[in-house]
């Protein structure tokens, strides 16, 4: 997953920074927090994309790619009819519009 990537190359960042720059305790303790704060949106990401693995597999298979297209065909059938609906004009057979 894109974010889950992005993520996990933020942690990398903060672990050379450790490493490489030897920062005074002030600029540690910052570069630890967000540190921190990074592993958390990494787990949240990981998380999510655990949840989501049964759903993608369904919809990458065949019966998922038939569900996708039934509804894609069901969408474009109400959208004619929304379309008709807001083009309807009702012309009058018996009454006659009174003239001013």
């Amino acid at each position: 997953m894109p974010g889950e990537e992005k993520v996990t190359t933020g942690t990398q960042d903060y672990l050379h920074k450790l490493e490489l720059e030897g920062p005074k305790y002030k600029d540690r303790a910052k570069i630890a927090t967000a540190l921190q704060q990074t592993r958390v949106r990494r787990r949240l990401h990981k998380d999510m994309a655990e949840t989501l693995r049964p759903l993608a597999s369904f919809i990458e298979s065949e019966k998922g790619k038939m569900l996708l297209n039934l509804l894609r065909e069901t969408l474009g059938q109400t959208r004619k009819v929304e379309e008709k609906m807001e083009n309807r004009v009702y012309i009058p057979r018996v009454l006659e519009e009174k003239k001013q």
